[in-house]
C-alpha cells in the first residue's frame, strides 16, 4: 500500500461572486490570484516556499470554481493539492475539461513574494486546459479540490 503525504492545508478564499468586487479589490489584506479570486494574507512569518505554494492552491481552487465541468486537476497542479513535491514554484495550472471547449490560455495575475523594501516578483502562470482527463477511477477529491 502507498502512503501519501498529507494534503496542505488550503488558504482562505475570498470571490467576487460570493460579494462586491469593489469591497475587495485593492485591500492589503488579499492577495488577487484570479480573475474575480482573492487569497488572504498569510501571517508575516510565512516563509516564501509556502507563499508560493498557497498562490498555487489559490490559483487552483479558483480554476476549478470558474470551470465547474472540469474533470480534475492534472500535472503539477494535481500534486500540490495532494501534497507531493513539484520542481519547479508556481507551476501552471492544468485542468482537464470534457469536449471541444475552448483552449485559450489564461494568464493569472503575477504575485509580488517578500517584504515591502525587498518584493520580487513572481513567475507569469498560465491555466492550462486539456481534453485528455484521466479515467474516472483515478480522480480523487482533495478536500474540496479535484
Amino acid at each position: 500500500m502507498q502512503h501519501y503525504p498529507t494534503p496542505p492545508e488550503r488558504p482562505r478564499m475570498l470571490f467576487t461572486a460570493d460579494c462586491s468586487e469593489r469591497g475587495l479589490r485593492g485591500r492589503k489584506d488579499l492577495v488577487h490570484v484570479a480573475r474575480g479570486s482573492y487569497m488572504t494574507v498569510p501571517g508575516r512569518d510565512t516563509p516564501t516556499w509556502r507563499l508560493k505554494e498557497l498562490v498555487t492552491l489559490a490559483r487552483c481552487e479558483a480554476a476549478l470554481r470558474a470551470s465547474p465541468s472540469a474533470v480534475a486537476l492534472t500535472h503539477e497542479a494535481a500534486a500540490v493539492v495532494l501534497g507531493l513535491p513539484i520542481l519547479e514554484s508556481e507551476p501552471c495550472v492544468r485542468l482537464a475539461v470534457p469536449g471541444n471547449r475552448s483552449h485559450s490560455t489564461i494568464v493569472f495575475p503575477t504575485v509580488m513574494y517578500g517584504p515591502p523594501e525587498g518584493r520580487r516578483r513572481g513567475r507569469s502562470v498560465k491555466l492550462l486546459r486539456s481534453t485528455t482527463a484521466p479515467p474516472p477511477e483515478e480522480v480523487i477529491n482533495v478536500g474540496g479540490c479535484g
